[in-house]
C-alpha cells in the first residue's frame, strides 16, 4: 500500500505537467492566430502612377451663394481647376504626375466677386486620392478632407 499523501503528490505531479502543456499548446494558438490575422490582411491596393487610377479627383461643393473657383496649388505652381456655380458640385481630376513630386500641395477657393478665400491645409496625397472640399457660405469656414 501506499502513502495517501504519496498519491496525491503523484497525481498533482502529473496535473501539473498536463497543465504546462496545455498552457504552452495555448499560447503556440494565440501566437498562430495572431500571426495568421496580420497575414491575411494585406495593405491597400497599390496604384501604377501612370494609370488613369492613379489622378486625383477633387470634388467641390459650392454651399455658397456665389459662385467660386477653385484652384489647385501643388509645389508653388497654381493651376486652376475651375469654377462651381453657386449651390452645386463639381469634380475636377487631376494627373497624379502633377502632384508626385510636390511637398506642398493644398486646394484654395474664392468667392467671384468677392475677395474672400479659403485655403486648406497642407494636403498628404497619395496615387488615387480623393478629395472632398465643402465650400460653406462663409468661405473661411470650408473644409476639405482626403480619402
Amino acid at each position: 500500500m501506499g502513502n495517501p499523501i504519496g498519491i496525491r503528490y503523484g497525481l498533482g505531479v502529473r496535473r501539473a505537467a498536463s497543465l504546462r502543456r496545455l498552457s504552452s499548446l495555448s499560447g503556440l494558438l494565440a501566437a498562430a492566430l495572431v500571426v495568421s490575422a496580420c497575414s491575411s490582411n494585406p495593405g491597400p491596393p497599390t496604384v501604377d502612377p501612370n494609370s488613369p487610377a492613379a489622378d486625383i479627383i477633387i470634388s467641390a461643393q459650392n454651399q455658397n451663394v456665389n459662385d467660386v473657383d477653385v484652384v489647385l496649388v501643388a509645389g508653388g505652381q497654381s493651376q486652376r481647376l475651375g469654377t462651381v456655380t453657386a449651390q452645386s458640385q463639381a469634380n475636377f481630376q487631376v494627373p497624379w504626375s502633377r502632384v508626385a513630386n510636390s511637398t506642398r500641395v493644398f486646394v484654395r477657393a474664392s468667392p467671384i466677386g468677392s475677395n474672400a478665400l479659403y485655403q486648406s491645409q497642407n494636403l498628404v496625397l497619395r496615387p488615387g486620392s480623393q478629395v472632398s472640399v465643402t465650400l460653406n457660405s462663409v468661405i473661411r469656414n470650408s473644409v476639405t478632407t482626403v480619402y
